[in-house]
């Protein structure tokens, strides 16, 4: 409640001469606004969102990457409700009624609608954060005003445009529509903050007090950027720290170059994550493993052999562009105690990481997996999804940073 609002409650309290409808209006105003926390990793290949309703549960939602401005006469071909479907996946707003059409995730990927990897995320990040808080007042049956505490994750490249972002979110929120649904949204609290920094808040919090007080550095391999993170004693050193626009996609270019007629989604639908059981000088772990099924693509056995030799080569040449790019962002591997190996792509490139940092200590998020796959109760049936998109790895980012953001503390039954 603002501090004018207080002063007209005050007011109504001195006098008894308002009608009925007045008292009613007031009363209204008076009401607290539900809170609803959301933090959001605004993906290249996937939107990753955790909230919070006030006196709820964590929840997650995901939603694809595409966004695609249609003009207002489109109305009449998108759908006017989630029908039998999600509302995530029916999602589209504009900032005004007559205005265009912004259409996202699912909605717009049926549109047939193309990933910009040329577009910086904070640039569509508006429409994509609103579509997703409009399906989120969907869901949860908010209606059309509540107050929001909102947590954005952007490359560590595009930091600087936070306060542009902000400003684009809290002018939006003064009233949009979602679909045909006019929202109000009362931005109370606003942080961006890097790519990363999610998983290294939630270390020095949770896990170690002592590794996070060494020269750690927090590697994220996504599908459109490449960040690496500097912490010296638990400080960001901002001057050892970067993005790159080499992403996984880079990696599925190369191979479309070498074999004509190949896809981005072949490869995408080919490449599965999993979780392997392995066995350290501490005991059993589990370790991210991509295993590819060229089948999926072809049944030719002569083709295999192609696809896997130019997957080799292409590997190879990915790489080499990912350790130029280190060798130019971190300091000497003597000053480096520990890295960290995150994000969508980092099962594939494990491997390479271990070779790359020899001799040093590479950590996987499992901790922060764990407490996230406890905290959404992951194991259940219905999420069984979530657990073979490997989703896991995907969101531990997202959830370091909500955990820290929102003040979430973990039941000890919860984290045992």
């Amino acid at each position: 409640m603002t501090e004018n609002s207080g002063v007209e409650l005050l007011k109504s309290d001195d006098t008894d001469s308002q009608t009925p409808s007045k008292k009613k209006k007031t009363a209204q105003r008076s009401k607290p606004l539900k809170k609803v926390i959301v933090c959001v990793d605004v993906g290249s290949s996937l939107n990753k969102i955790l909230y919070q309703v006030e006196g709820h549960d964590v929840q997650y939602m995901v939603m694809e990457p595409e966004h695609l401005t249609l003009p207002p006469s489109s109305v009449a071909s998108l759908p006017s409700d989630s029908g039998m479907g999600r509302p995530s996946d029916n999602a589209w707003i504009r900032f005004k009624k007559g205005e265009e059409c912004h259409v996202v995730g699912r909605c717009a990927h049926d549109f047939k609608a193309f990933v910009n990897f040329k577009t910086l995320k904070w640039k569509i990040a508006t429409p994509k954060i609103l579509g997703a808080l409009g399906a989120i007042a969907e869901r949860e049956k908010l209606g059309a005003e509540w107050s929001l505490d909102l947590g954005v994750l952007l490359p560590w490249g595009e930091i600087s445009s936070t306060e542009q972002l902000e400003s684009e979110l809290k002018s939006a929120m003064r009233g949009f529509y979602f679909r045909s649904t006019r929202l109000k949204v009362k931005l109370e609290r606003y942080k961006c903050v890097p790519e990363g920094s999610g998983l290294a808040m939630w270390t020095g919090m949770n896990q170690n007090a002592t590794l996070a007080q060494n020269n750690i550095a927090y590697l994220m391999f996504g599908h459109r950027n490449t960040s690496g993170l500097f912490f010296r004693r638990g400080s960001l050193s901002r001057a050892e720290s970067s993005t790159t626009t080499l992403g996984f996609y880079d990696l599925i270019d190369k191979m479309r170059e070498k074999v004509a007629g190949l896809e981005r989604k072949d490869l995408l639908r080919a490449m599965k994550t999993t979780n392997q059981m392995m066995r350290g000088s501490g005991g059993y772990f589990e370790k991210p493993f991509t295993d590819i099924n060229w089948d999926v693509i072809t049944k030719s056995e002569q083709e295999v052999e192609k696809l896997q030799t130019a997957y080799e080569t292409s590997l190879s040449e990915y790489w080499a562009l990912v350790s130029n790019w280190l060798n130019s962002t971190l300091p000497h591997a003597i000053e480096i105690d520990g890295i960290f190996c995150c994000g969508g792509a980092s099962g594939l490139l494990l491997d390479n990481v271990c070779q790359y940092f020899r001799g040093i200590n590479v950590y996987l998020p499992l901790l922060c997996g764990d407490e996230l796959k406890s905290v959404l109760n992951l194991e259940d049936y219905s999420n069984k999804k979530f657990l073979e998109l490997n989703l896991v790895s995907r969101f531990t980012d997202v959830w370091g940073f909500f955990s820290v953001f929102s003040g979430y503390k973990v039941q000890q039954e919860e984290a045992a």
